[in-house]
């Protein structure tokens, strides 16, 4: 008996532990991750969203300065960087409440968790004018930060106030707990420790029956039980926040505490719902139990066969889907770096932000102008143009890619576009009304379905026209293009990856006299932002740009973040990893240890290891494909990498139940098997 209890405690802290190292592992990603996105306790804030030009740099910061006065609210302007491809944040602090300042102005000091993503603290007079738009965090309440939008309006800054009040908590829950492959990883401990608690409890049976026999009350008897079973869940939470919180003393001067403590509340209820469900599975399953035959070893053998097949089945079946999805991350992760390489190769790119003058009366003629600079400069091939939302609204569900329009100096800048069709191309694009669709292999047969979406396009462009002289489309398809990796110039759709795999590439020019000026004042990259400029001031328009956006700098902070978020892919899928051989190896020994007297007379009587445990390994194999092969087919793989899956996750099942039965059966001995 004694044995055996050994074991099962064992089992049961050892589960905990990981479950601990596994909270640990995920909330301090979290919270280092958090660094990316703001500061603790912000719930509102304001987005700039234009800034007149003709009003100088210094009224603008004047203005903000007089809104954080006005409000007493302190004013950060967040503003991402990236320097040596570390991802960092610059605050740009504008003073309304200076006891209440976060960071120290004298030292540029800005708190944050860990050191991967640093962020400084600046007077808001540094902000340049290029810098103006974007997201201010207002340290006040929701009537402070309309307050401060009122007076940015009066001052001719076009803002609006926004909340955000969702807790820490809920953010780590959807993040983390809620989503693979973290959500992967407490899934399989959860269950993990369910198992492990009523294995534990069930060995206990006999203690509880011979309380029992001898006249204890059933009420502290159970009471008493529970508490034997409390502690590894117990530590599971505390052990790891303890940590957290120490560590947020000892370097963070106590920052994120609230944050630490919100988490830690949540796992309070998380973590030990799992012994509670346990200890109710072994009520149920012992309601019929007699002391007598609690104190002769009787045991809920099939509650636990039933908890250890549905445990390893949601472990193998978890690391499969999360092995899928890591490699599916893996590959964007790939595509995103090649695309940035491009991106990078092209430092002389921008794209321009405009002002709040598009809004004014004049802001359609402003438009206009600006589509005009547009088309004279890419007629000289200093336009590069891709726009992936063109086509959003045009494409019906049975249309399985979503098209993207480009222009013939983009489409010539491509290393993979085949070099023979090139003048092919562009003698298409440029001609009045002509449209070049180019389709990937993989969709020629959808060739019918794509050239109606893009005949619908154009024809509705062209009923917008009715001063323009084109009279009719020209389309014409060159089916079979696979351009691989083809970067994405357009950095407007939050979230959204720079990149499009083999796309659909619908290429017109602007002399094609499809769309209008006032379209093309909305997309596009300049090759020479100062030639442009120039353009603008000439044509009186210059106002409606406040400021001209590197390509390049938007795609060093779009890779900078996606090399954040892979980070974090890789940790949790190696934790996964982890969970899933210890968690097998937690199943066999909790076999073993239920039928350590059978195995102990087979081997008395001269069986193999397969007739022994043979049984028990055509379970686990069943239990490792089934479910692998489920999970697998949820994910877009081919067939190859679903096999790799397939093998590898159920080879390792087996090969970790093996190992852990063959170290577990030379301990079975007589003198084992009475201690048991």
């Amino acid at each position: 008996m004694a044995n055996r209890l050994r074991i099962a405690h064992g089992i049961t802290w050892i589960t905990a532990i990981l479950f601990g190292l596994a909270l640990l592992g995920s909330a301090s990603t979290f919270l280092v991750d958090q660094d990316r996105y703001g500061p603790e306790g912000f719930t509102d804030g304001i987005h700039v969203t234009a800034v007149e030009s003709d009003i100088p740099l210094a009224e603008v910061l004047e203005a903000l300065n007089g809104a954080a006065r006005e409000t007493a609210a302190n004013i950060y302007k967040s503003a991402p960087a990236v320097a040596d491809s570390v991802r960092s944040t610059d605050y740009y602090l504008f003073t309304g409440d200076p006891a209440s300042i976060i960071g120290d102005p004298d030292t540029d000091y800005f708190p944050t968790f860990g050191s991967a993503y640093p962020a400084t603290l600046l007077p808001g007079e540094s902000l340049g004018r290029d810098q103006l738009l974007g997201t201010y965090l207002v340290q006040g309440d929701t009537g402070q930060a309309r307050e401060a939008v009122r007076l940015l309006r009066l001052a001719g800054t076009d803002a609006v106030a926004f909340s955000n009040t969702t807790p820490a908590a809920l953010r780590w829950l959807l993040s983390s707990v809620a989503a693979p492959p973290w959500g992967i990883v407490f899934a399989i401990l959860w269950t993990a420790l369910v198992l492990a608690t009523a294995n534990l409890g069930s060995t206990r049976l006999n203690i509880v029956g011979l309380r029992l026999a001898v006249g204890h009350a059933r009420l502290p008897v159970l009471a008493r039980e529970a508490g034997a079973l409390a502690p590894p869940a117990a530590a599971a939470v505390l052990i790891p926040f303890a940590v957290l919180l120490a560590y947020s003393h000892a370097f963070a001067d106590g920052y994120l505490t609230a944050t630490i403590m919100q988490i830690g509340a949540v796992t309070l209820v998380l973590v030990p719902s799992a012994t509670v469900l346990s200890a109710a599975l072994l009520a149920w399953a012992t309601r019929k139990y007699t002391a007598g035959r609690a104190i002769r070893g009787a045991r809920p053998l099939g509650l636990l066969a039933a908890l250890s097949m549905a445990a390893l089945a949601l472990a193998t079946g978890g690391a499969a889907l999360g092995s899928a999805q890591a490699l599916v991350q893996a590959r964007q992760f790939q595509a995103a770096t090649e695309a940035y390489g491009y991106h990078a190769a092209h430092p002389e790119l921008v794209s321009p932000a405009q002002s709040y003058a598009v809004l004014s009366p004049e802001g359609g003629v402003l438009a206009e102008q600006l589509g005009q600079v547009h088309r004279e400069l890419e007629q000289q091939g200093q336009v590069w143009m891709t726009d992936s939302r063109t086509f959003e609204a045009w494409t019906e569900v049975g249309v399985p890619d979503i098209p993207v329009l480009v222009n013939s100096s983009f489409l010539e800048s491509l290393p993979d576009v085949p070099k023979p069709l090139v003048p092919e191309i562009r003698a298409c694009a440029t001609v009045p009304g002509g449209i070049c669709v180019l389709i990937p292999s993989r969709l020629v047969q959808d060739e019918e379905e794509i050239i109606a979406v893009v005949q619908e396009w154009g024809d509705f462009q062209l009923s917008l026209g009715a001063d323009r002289a084109v009279e009719r489309l020209s389309i014409i398809t060159f089916p079979g293009v696979d351009l691989g990796v083809t970067p994405l110039l357009d950095f407007n759709r939050p979230g959204a990856p720079p990149f499009s795999i083999d796309p659909v590439l619908v290429v017109t020019d602007s002399s094609s006299g499809i769309l209008s000026d006032d379209s093309y004042s909305l997309i596009g990259a300049y090759t020479d932002g100062a030639r442009a400029e120039r353009e603008l001031q000439e044509r009186g328009a210059s106002r409606i740009v406040i400021s001209w956006k590197s390509i390049a700098n938007l795609a060093e902070l779009d890779h900078a973040n996606r090399v954040a978020d892979f980070r974090i892919v890789v940790i949790a899928t190696a934790m996964m990893a982890i969970v899933f051989l210890l968690s097998a190896a937690i199943f066999a020994a909790i076999h073993h240890a239920r039928n350590t007297a059978a195995i102990f007379l087979l081997q008395s009587v001269g069986s193999g290891f397969w007739r022994i445990y043979g049984r028990h390994l055509l379970v686990v194999g069943a239990l490792s494909v089934a479910p692998t092969i489920a999970m697998t087919f949820l994910i877009d793989l081919a067939l190859a990498p679903q096999l790799l899956i397939i093998g590898g996750i159920s080879a390792a099942a087996l090969a970790v139940t093996v190992t852990t039965l063959l170290l577990l059966r030379r301990g079975v001995n007589r003198a084992a098997l009475e201690a048991a």
